[in-house]
């Protein structure tokens, strides 16, 4: 069982601003399985589509998208590893999309033409035809309204459009009960602990609330859309505050120590928490 990946930018909530449509969809049988909207495309869309995808089906045996750094590190470099680095076991870098998936146990595919994943493709012609009419018929004019009727009208999408699958059971395989979701489809990056319970994300310092932990001491820093910024410290999790202020995109830049998405997510987090400060 294989789950078609993409991400569509239209003026989804015609409001003449484009949004990215995120979305998985079942090669066999049609079955919308998770649909996100954000700004643009990213990481997060495409980690709050599989939540929905883990939740309500389980986990895929594959997936099936282009070759976006998103999913996949270095496209254009894909034969870098010698014959000799293969034979020994060395595999190339995974974005964090690919170590999610690899810790579910889903194969990654890439395909190399839109043609390729035509099920998709033709999804978005389909919904950009009937959900910007839904959109306007609930009046609905926000990321937060769409992404809320988004889960009630994929029931109804799968209802009309789905075709029934020839074996009565599912290919998903159900989620272990170990597997905390939030914390699996977070951003993950790493840093040290400075002075004042501080850490620095592209010269933007955050204080971690705790008085525990020296200097010095690892952090993982999770990011999602639901739980904002949190640090992770011997197990245990601390909110994370900005100190310095933020007031426009261009506070916060590509890095070459984080992933775009990964900066991006960021920016998203800081503007949203100085608006509201």
């Amino acid at each position: 069982m294989m789950l078609q990946a993409d991400a569509s930018s239209f003026d989804w909530l015609g409001t003449g601003q484009n949004f990215a449509l995120h979305g998985f969809i079942d090669d066999a049988t049609g079955i919308l399985t998770g649909l996100y909207l954000c700004q643009n495309e990213c990481l997060l869309g495409y980690l709050e589509a599989m939540q929905q995808t883990l939740t309500d089906y389980g986990i895929p045996q594959s997936t099936y998208s282009d070759r976006s750094s998103i999913f996949f590190v270095n496209p254009k470099q894909e034969d870098s590893l010698s014959i000799q680095e293969q034979l020994e076991g060395r595999e190339g870098s995974l974005t964090q999309f690919g170590h999610i998936m690899r810790r579910l146990g889903v194969d990654m595919i890439k395909a190399y033409s839109p043609q390729a994943k035509g099920r998709v493709e033709r999804l978005w012609g389909t919904l950009q035809s009937r959900l910007v009419v839904e959109f306007r018929l609930h009046h609905i004019k926000t990321l937060k309204e769409a992404n809320a009727f988004l889960l009630t009208f994929i029931r109804r999408f799968n209802e009309q459009f789905a075709v029934a699958p020839a074996a009565a059971y599912s290919a998903f395989v159900p989620l272990p009960h170990t597997e905390n979701l939030e914390n699996l489809l977070s951003v993950v990056f790493q840093r040290k602990l400075c002075s004042g319970s501080t850490i620095s994300i592209k010269n933007i310092r955050f204080r971690i609330e705790q008085n525990k932990f020296p200097s010095g001491t690892p952090v993982t820093v999770l990011l999602s859309e639901k739980q904002g910024l949190r640090a992770l410290i011997s197990g245990a999790f601390y909110p994370i505050v900005p100190l310095d202020p933020v007031t426009h995109a261009a506070d916060v830049v590509r890095t070459g120590q984080l992933p775009r998405a990964t900066v991006d997510l960021i920016q998203r987090f800081l503007l949203k928490d100085n608006k509201a400060a």
